[in-house]
């Protein structure tokens, strides 16, 4: 991380540091999820929402609309067993299907603004238990123009991420996949722009322990890094983890091959931190004798302990619960330190054996001692340190579920003959368009709610089994998915509905049609969008008419000539202060969609104009000044942004569309006005 910025919460990650730039986009993984937290509390810090959602209300939903609107991807891939939850469909979930015997448990975080790249690799489901009650540890790379940081470990997390969804996710023709795949994409680019060192200063070494199908088990790749980095040979480890293998593994691999990273001919020692509960009679350390029994006992040179991590947490005199939920391996000799931190539990399908089929990520910190004190320091001070057990006490004797559900109930897994379900528009109406892969199970339905059926087996068999239906959408707010049930389903699995193309999706109601002159306030503001809209949306709830809207009212006389130049002379100034916005760099194809089409961009401008206007003649003259503004565009770009080149092609294609309009509709037109607007487009599209 970078010197001068600490992270002391995990939500701090996703907050922009001070010279970040604009959102473009991110991408994460969790086991669990919640929906709600992660768009109002980790999404909103990443594109930097002031509004609250709980007390904003409308104004708050305006600002989610006008961010989100720009990203290139916003994207979280979630274990099918716990992908599910109402959001705003301008992010996309994913559920991961993974090969049978896995589970998709890797907590990732790839964040991109148009200054800095962050990877965050943690423990942490993204829950708020996850977040903010449990004890969880997490690492951070920040990237930025010129630096030096670990580039190959950003190159192994996106590869990582390719494999996850080509591994449980159907590819084909998937928008989703697309999206994350360009942006990946993007993101390799922008390092390879920046120029960013493939090295870490103050001998530290960084690098990714990955988990995955087929691929190598944590203890080789342990082996491999320390081998690599570090003389000699670790002599001591200090293993936590909240779940171990259970008692009836007499076998329990992890804790024999562990042995086989160790000294091998010399002291030799292993501290494992587990959890505890405690009984009337005892306390029952939650792991298994195996930690401990096998050991080589044949050595009289070794040890291995347990050791009790504290779930309640005395601040001020006051115990809090904070579930132990970090995972870490640390690995030392005198000179060396090896430390690892991340999602692997400390069992046989967290660290990849038994050709178990797990998607885990982990952080590798890999440094000297004596040339490094100060950032060993720093290691150690997030490594916890467990208490000795005091008797009586005895081990896990019974099985024990080993997951991170944090109390969330498992969904139904959704078959993969459900293979993607796309919300599209035709004609200004929406539509859901379903892709199968028979066969289907017998008696399945989708379900609107629990209540509303939307499409059956009846159906689908009376069209003749298609590969891909579709259904309309007849209900008010879009949907972002629907549940389905079959025969002996034993309950509902939710399926995710994925957007074709963004720019489709409507603005919200809040900032539809919205009058001339309430544009002009937002553009020509100092303020923010949301904070404007929070003005006006509260003048109009308590009936207050807008100062323009007296002027015009046709039941009143008034001589509008002086209002006229007076408007006239406000839409000049929105138009240079639009024009001065628009020559900002912008980073991405969805901002610039946003800037020219969106609720408060040039489109908007013009169908406000043509709504407000009161004659032929001030429409398009006012539309002639639009185009005027905009052929005066001086398009200011960095090395990473949209090209100037595509900005003004879709500035010239506006401004034609504008010229075209006007020549239909130019026999209204005095022959003053008519020439002056035509000499007007002349000089725009030269």
């Amino acid at each position: 991380m970078a010197a001068n910025e600490s992270y002391t919460k995990h939500l701090d990650a996703w907050i922009p540091g001070r010279d970040s730039g604009d959102p473009i986009g991110c991408i994460a993984t969790s086991f669990t999820f919640d929906s709600l937290f992660f768009e109002e509390e980790c999404l909103g810090r990443f594109v930097n929402i002031q509004s609250n959602p709980d007390t904003d209300g409308p104004v708050y939903l305006i600002e989610l609309e006008e961010k989100l609107s720009g990203l290139q991807c916003a994207a979280v891939i979630v274990d099918q067993h716990h992908c599910q939850g109402a959001r705003n469909i301008r992010w996309d979930l994913l559920p991961a299907r993974t090969p049978p015997g896995g589970v998709l448990h890797a907590k990732i975080a790839l964040l991109y603004w148009s200054q800095e790249i962050r990877l965050v690799i943690s423990s942490a489901n993204i829950t708020e238990p996850g977040y903010r009650e449990n004890q969880e540890i997490f690492g951070i790379i920040n990237y930025r123009p010129g630096m030096s940081a670990p580039v190959s470990t950003l190159n192994n997390i996106c590869e990582f991420i390719r494999k996850i969804l080509s591994v449980t996710i159907k590819t084909e023709q998937n928008p989703a996949i697309n999206r994350i795949n360009d942006f990946i994409n993007n993101i390799l680019n922008t390092v390879d722009k920046w120029n960013v060192k493939n090295d870490v200063k103050d001998t530290i070494h960084l690098d990714s322990i990955l988990i995955s199908p087929g691929g190598k088990n944590l203890f080789e790749q342990l082996k491999s890094h320390w081998n690599n980095s570090c003389n000699g040979v670790p002599s001591r480890a200090i293993i936590t983890s909240p779940f171990y293998n259970l008692p009836d593994d007499n076998q329990n691999d992890p804790s024999r091959l562990i042995w086989g990273v160790l000294n091998k001919r010399g002291r030799a020692a292993i501290i494992y931190n587990a959890r505890s509960e405690k009984t009337e009679d005892t306390k029952i350390i939650k792991a298994p004798e195996t930690l401990i029994s096998n050991s080589p006992l044949y050595r009289k040179d070794i040890s291995a302990g347990v050791r009790i991590i504290d779930e309640f947490i005395r601040n001020h005199d006051q115990e809090t619960i904070r579930p132990f939920h970090l995972k870490t391996i640390w690995l030392e000799n005198n000179e060396w330190v090896l430390y690892l931190i991340g999602s692997s539990n400390f069992t046989s399908s967290g660290t990849g054996l038994k050709g178990t089929n797990n998607f885990e990520a982990n952080l590798l910190y890999i440094l000297s001692k004596r040339r490094n004190p100060t950032v060993f320091k720093h290691l150690q001070k997030s490594l916890l340190s467990g208490r000795k057990c005091e008797p009586p006490f005895q081990f896990l004797e019974e099985t024990e579920i080993n997951t991170d559900e944090e109390g969330q109930d498992e969904l139904v897994p959704l078959p993969e003959c459900f293979e993607k379900l796309l919300l599209k528009i035709d004609d200004g109406n929406y539509f859901l368009e379903m892709y199968f892969t028979p066969p289907l199970p017998a008696g399945f339905q989708i379900y609107h709610d629990e209540s509303n059926i939307l499409y059956s087996e009846t159906i689908w068999e009376r069209h003749r089994k298609p590969k891909m239906d579709s259904i309309a959408w007849n209900f008010d707010l879009l949907p972002s998915g629907v549940l389905v049930r079959w025969e002996n389903s034993n309950g509902y699995a939710y399926w995710p509905i994925l957007v074709d193309d963004q720019k489709i999706l409507p603005p919200t109601e809040d900032l539809k049609d919205l009058p001339l002159e309430i544009l002009i306030r937002i553009i020509t503001s100092a303020r923010p969008l949301h904070q404007v809209m929070r003005s006006w949306l509260k003048r109009k709830e308590k009936g207050e008419i807008e100062e323009y809207e007296q002027l015009i009212d046709p039941h009143k006389r008034v001589d509008t000539s002086s209002f006229l130049l007076q408007r006239t002379r406000r839409v000049s100034n929105l138009l240079t202060a639009f024009r001065q916005r628009l020559e900002r760099p912008v980073y991405t194809e969805e901002a610039l969609h946003w800037r020219l089409y969106g609720a408060i961009g040039v489109k908007a401008i013009a169908e406000a104009i043509v709504r407000d206007g009161q004659s032929e003649e001030e429409k398009a003259f006012l539309l002639s000044e639009l185009s005027l503004e905009l052929s005066r565009l001086n398009y200011h770009g960095t090395n990473t942004s949209i090209p100037e080149g595509l900005v003004y092609k879709e500035i010239r294609a506006i401004i034609k569309e504008y010229e075209s309009q006007f020549k239909k509709s130019k026999k209204n037109i005095n022959p003053y006005m008519r020439n002056y607007i035509n000499n007007s487009y002349k000089v725009a599209l030269k």
